[in-house]
Order: C-alpha cells, then structure tokens, then sequence
C-alpha cells in the first residue's frame, strides 16, 4: 500500500492534465449556469471526442459501441487474454 504522501505526490503530477481537461469540457458544455451536457447532444459529443483525445494520447486503445458509449482500453501484452474492468 502506497503512503499518504507517495498518494499525494501521484495526484499533484496530474494536477495540470487534470484541469486542462476539465476546463475544456468547460468549455464544450457552457450553459446559463454551470456545465451542462445534453443526452446525444453537442455537449455530450465533445466530451467524447474530449476524452477519446486523451486517452488515445496516454496510449488507450479508443472504441465506441453502437449506443455511442465510449471505452479506453489499456492493452494488455497477451492479447488473447479476456479483459479485465476497474
């Protein structure tokens, strides 16, 4: 188990990819009064895109089902192995 501290350390490192990216959802979702994204809608759809972005850049395999769910997938080394959820 990693120590309070190593914890932090982990979570400071990404705290700029971390709010560069909610910022940009953000931006994508203003509304009146907060952020909104509609269902099927622009907002949603940049969020999507938003997220599969990022992840395709930290090396995720990027996949969307027929329902317009997005998945970002670590590969694993043997391929033919199932998948494993978090």
């Amino acid at each position: 188990m990693q120590s309070p501290l190593a914890i932090r350390s982990a979570v400071n490192a990404q705290r700029n990819l971390v709010e560069g990216l909610l910022v940009r959802l953000a931006d994508g979702s203003r509304a009146k009064k907060g952020v909104t994204r509609d269902s099927y809608g622009l907002g949603e759809n940049h969020g999507h895109q938003l997220m599969s972005q990022y992840a395709a850049r930290a090396g995720l395999e990027v996949h969307t089902d027929a329902a317009a769910n997005t998945y970002a997938t670590m590969p694993g080394q043997v391929r033919n192995l199932p998948r494993v959820m978090w």
